[in-house]
């Protein structure tokens, strides 16, 4: 699964304008989306970041990747954790 991400963030990372290029981002961008149902993605992005070589615009395009997966499932939780706490189950 790491060379399906690492490929799709190279492609979501293509500077060229063309139609080709902006259907290939688009494209990327769906799989990466498929991708997170997965039980092992984000086990993958932290093997992709635990890399110590590779291009550096995908690494920080993983681990940005990451962080927002991290922050919207922590507040998700945390808000979820809140509401079982307010109704008086935990």
């Amino acid at each position: 699964m790491e060379q399906e991400i690492v490929a799709c963030l190279s492609s979501t990372l293509s500077l060229d304008g063309s139609s080709g290029a902006t259907a290939k981002m688009k494209a990327a961008t769906e799989k990466l989306k498929a991708l997170e149902n997965s039980p092992d993605y984000i086990p993958s992005l932290m093997r992709v970041l635990g890399r110590l070589e590779g291009d550096a615009a995908v690494l920080q395009a993983c681990s940005t990747l990451f962080k927002n997966l991290v922050r919207l499932h922590w507040v998700s939780n945390l808000l979820i954790h809140r509401n079982f706490k307010s109704l008086g189950t935990l």
